[in-house]
């Protein structure tokens, strides 16, 4: 008999590390699914609540709330990417601003919550 597992996943549609930890929880289950079944519920949660709504330069962004250098922030980046690519995840960087993502968050939550089964792709969308 498969084990059951009721999994509350917490995150921000606007974090890479989600994405990435999503993805490694799918490989995991996937590896796991003749022995334990899964339902994964989502929960939002806001990465960055002092984000101004015009959004930040993703640069200055990282190093203020980090303390690294840009140099830093550019070897970070490659790496989540590389990691996202072990998920099958590709991340597109390119719009150089993270936003908040509080408003996006609870409407993904309002609409997940109604959508039978389908949460996880409106999630990965998100993402």
């Amino acid at each position: 008999m498969k084990e059951s597992l009721d999994i509350q996943f917490v995150s921000d549609i606007m974090c890479p590390w989600c994405v990435v930890g999503l993805g490694n929880l799918n490989k995991a289950l996937d590896e796991l699914k003749d022995t334990v079944s899964a339902d994964i519920t989502f929960q939002p949660f806001e990465l960055n609540p002092e984000m101004r709504p015009e959004g930040q330069d993703f640069s200055e962004h990282i190093t203020e709330k980090y303390g690294i250098t840009k140099a830093q922030s550019d070897e970070n980046r490659v790496m989540i990417q590389a990691r996202g690519k072990e998920v099958d995840f590709d991340f597109n960087f390119h719009t150089g601003k993270p936003y908040a993502a509080i408003l996006s968050t609870r409407i993904a939550y309002c609409i997940g919550a109604n959508l039978e089964g389908k949460q996880a792709e409106l999630k990965m969308a998100l993402f």
